[in-house]
């Protein structure tokens, strides 16, 4: 059952939507915003993520949000990475209206099918994952470097990943599959 808020949510989307029709170059101020205060626990001092209170973001638009330490600091996130989409991309959807998920390419990873599972449930130790060409290690830990998991990679693959600085997995994906075939030849 929708929620006041939700509906008060919707009310201005549709507002923003209707607006929007008399504009052809929109900025981020026609789109509908919304800015909420969460409460923060404090993460592990040995983490490198930093939780922020307060976030922005556009009504119906999962993607497009900012976070910052004050309401004004994550309109000014908002407002950065809206301008930084709008030089990208070629079309800016409509104010308003709800912009589907997009998700990442995924046909390197879809190279090694078998290792990606394998890797899911024996390097990062859950059952499954959904991962993307753009994934890395990064991704599923809070720690200040990958050294425990490339160490683990090591271990159970044979592999040295540790040059791999980004994390990706699939380049990670790459190096083991070589290395397996090398060793496959011999």
């Amino acid at each position: 059952m929708p929620t006041l808020g939700n509906v008060a949510w919707q009310a201005r989307a549709g507002w923003k939507y209707l607006a929007s029709k008399f504009k052809a170059d929109w900025t981020i101020d026609d789109y509908p915003i919304r800015c909420l205060f969460q409460l923060v626990v404090e993460p592990p001092k040995t983490s490198r993520l930093k939780l922020y209170p307060w976030v922005a973001s556009v009504i119906n638009w999962p993607a497009m949000s900012g976070y910052g330490n004050t309401k004004l600091e994550a309109l000014q996130e908002l407002r950065r990475k809206f301008d930084e989409f709008k030089a990208t991309k070629k079309k800016l959807p409509q104010p308003g209206t709800k912009v589907a998920i997009e998700f990442a390419e995924r046909s390197r990873i879809d190279e090694h099918p078998e290792l990606a599972k394998d890797f899911v449930q024996r390097v990062l130790e859950i059952e499954w994952a959904w991962i993307s060409d753009e994934s890395s290690l990064w991704d599923f830990h809070s720690d200040e470097a990958n050294d425990k998991l490339n160490d683990k990679i090591r271990r159970i693959y044979g592999v040295d990943v540790s040059g791999i600085s980004s994390g990706n997995l699939a380049d990670i994906f790459d190096r083991i599959s070589k290395s397996t075939v090398r060793k496959d030849l011999r």
